[in-house]
């Protein structure tokens, strides 16, 4: 009985150093851990490069694969925030001035654009970049209503 608990917590943790040492030499689980710092790190460009690189080693990386979708993800709501205010700055210098029929259009469309866009956006887990998301398309919602419901 005792050599048979023995024999066990032997195998337990013989199986544990392959496993340690196989995730410790294989590049793309190397990858794949530097993919997952940066994203924790909310660096998302590097996140995803690095798991890129990881996932094209090894496309049975689960973890590789994992942190490409979220950190694709990731980027592309920043791209989204990036865009948004950049289109509210516009949006600013054209009302500190007379806004003309030809601005009010351009205004129409940058919130047009951004509330149709969010529509494709998903959200990642482990930021509140969704919800800074939401709230910038609630803004621009809310500036459409506010300049065009008639």
């Amino acid at each position: 009985m005792l050599l048979n608990k023995t024999l066990s917590a032997l195998l337990g943790i013989v199986i544990v150093l392959i496993c340690w040492f196989f995730l410790s030499t294989d590049s793309s689980y190397q990858l794949a851990f530097k993919a997952k710092f940066y994203y924790q790190m909310q660096d998302f460009k590097k996140a995803y490069d690095f798991s890129q690189k990881a996932y094209e080693l090894d496309r049975y990386n689960r973890l590789a694969m994992t942190l490409l979708r979220q950190s694709k993800d990731a980027l592309r709501i920043s791209e989204y925030l990036g865009l948004g205010d950049e289109y509210m700055a516009k949006i600013r210098a054209m009302a500190s001035a007379f806004v003309s029929g030809a601005d009010r259009e351009r205004i129409r469309l940058m919130c047009e654009i951004m509330i149709d866009d969010f529509s494709r956006l998903k959200e990642v887990k482990g930021t509140n970049l969704y919800k800074k998301a939401s709230e910038m398309m609630s803004d621009f919602k809310r500036l459409k209503d506010e300049l065009f419901s008639e």
